[in-house]
């Protein structure tokens, strides 16, 4: 299925596989969404089907990128694929859980 990004008055949509096999594109376009510190980075991961420790990497990379005086990147709706990923590792803080 691959990964679709789309953004939309600051809110950023996942939708797909957060897999290597998307991870360039997938980086590239959340990193330049989060270097912008004058606009809010909501993540939406309410149609992520499928997340590896490469999607989950990349989450990480995009927070620790956020200038410290920006706003922090808020992960909304994440799918039952991420909240199981995130929770075999232990971060459930990444997504405020």
């Amino acid at each position: 299925m691959g990964c679709e990004v789309e953004e939309r008055d600051g809110l950023v949509r996942i939708r797909g596989e957060m897999t290597i096999y998307a991870a360039s594109t997938l980086a590239r376009d959340l990193l330049q969404r989060a270097a912008d510190a004058d606009s809010p980075c909501r993540i939406d991961l309410s149609e992520v089907s499928e997340i590896d420790t490469t999607g989950v990497q990349i989450l990480l990379m995009v927070r620790r990128a956020r200038s410290p005086d920006a706003e922090p990147i808020e992960v909304l709706a994440p799918s039952a694929a991420v909240t199981e990923a995130l929770g075999l590792l232990r971060l459930g803080d990444v997504v405020g859980r």
